[in-house]
């Protein structure tokens, strides 16, 4: 057999190996995602079936006073804003971090950090030493920020909003920062996400679900490439969390967070409150066929985490409700 044939045929004997490693990678990349589509799918199931809850006993306070630790994670245009300045009025000054407002030493900025890029830039003791000093700490930051002081006891609380609002809030929000190019200039090449800085697309793609995941699923994952196995995390993350609250629902969700914590009612502040919920109307019914679709497409994920966090929140509040806890108080009516 001349050399140049059997060079030929080891050739495609070598490509002919790829494509069957290809094939089989990809096999089991659609086998795990079908696994973990089936298992969200259980979850929110039993939900429903009242068989899951992050329910804690409804006769137990979270403790702002001692060594416990509670997180705020601030999903950005969910309100968190405003529910900040009810929290403001409730927690003392020192008793509280915003790692929106602090640098570390050097200038170093929070950010997405976890424990193990702290490690990286030499930054864990230092941010060690600052968390032991405040009992809430609040920031737009992934779920896992308890390992950076794993030997505190924790508690985390967030606030949800329907995906398709909250994504068009981000949009004029960050229109109206930096300005009709920053967009794109066309709200359809805006939601289509193929152009523009990875970080920034990242925070249109399933955003929600990237947060209650991990910084990694924030940071690592590109756009488009998130999986059920990052919504599954998400989930179980969600069930973790001892305050899920519901933008959509801000009076009940007010009164889920002062009956955990013991909050005094502070009328200034809830009026306020519901004046600003009451400027977040939805706007999507508006919207262009073809924008709508690219939108669903970049909130796939975060739509089945809604409603989780919706059924999550049911069961809380119908445990809250039952008890003595449940707050009496209503609401202020906004300003017209």
């Amino acid at each position: 057999m001349k050399e140049g044939t059997k060079r030929r045929r080891v050739e495609l004997l070598g490509i002919v190996v790829v494509v069957v490693l290809f094939i089989g990678w990809s096999s089991c990349t659609v086998l795990e995602d079908t696994l973990y589509k089936k298992a969200t799918e259980r979850l929110l199931e039993r939900c429903k079936n009242r068989d899951v809850e992050n329910v804690t006993p409804v006769n137990s306070k979270v403790d702002l006073e001692g060594e416990e630790v509670t997180y705020f994670l601030h999903i950005e245009k969910c309100g968190g804003s405003t529910l900040t300045e009810w929290i403001n009025s409730n927690v003392p000054t020192e008793r509280l971090l915003n790692l929106r407002f602090h640098k570390g030493s050097g200038g170093f900025e929070f950010g997405w950090s976890n424990r193990q890029t702290l490690e990286e830039h030499g930054k864990l003791d230092e941010f060690r030493e600052l968390f032991k000093k405040h009992n809430l700490i609040i920031g737009h930051v992934a779920y896992g920020l308890h390992e950076i002081t794993p030997e505190r006891k924790h508690h985390y609380i967030t606030m949800l909003r329907e995906p398709t609002d909250r994504l068009l809030s981000q949009y004029h929000w960050w229109r109206k920062l930096y300005g009709p190019e920053f967009v794109q200039n066309s709200m359809l090449t805006f939601f289509e996400n193929k152009v523009g800085l990875d970080g920034l697309r990242m925070h249109k793609d399933n955003h929600l679900t990237r947060v209650l995941c991990s910084r990694d699923a924030m940071e690592l994952i590109p756009p488009g490439q998130l999986t059920h196995k990052q919504l599954y995390c998400a989930m179980k993350h969600l069930m973790q969390i001892e305050v899920v609250m519901i933008m959509e629902r801000y009076e009940e969700s007010m009164k889920s967070l002062s009956a955990v914590f013991d909050w005094n009612q502070n009328r200034q502040v809830l009026k306020e409150i519901g004046n600003s919920n009451g400027r977040h109307a939805s706007t999507k019914k508006i919207l262009p066929t073809d924008v709508l679709q690219a939108i669903q497409n970049l909130t796939m994920y975060d739509n089945i985490l809604y409603e989780f966090g919706n059924c999550l929140m049911d069961r809380k509040v119908h445990k809250l409700k039952t008890s003595d806890r449940w707050p009496s108080w209503t609401m202020p009516a906004p300003d017209i």
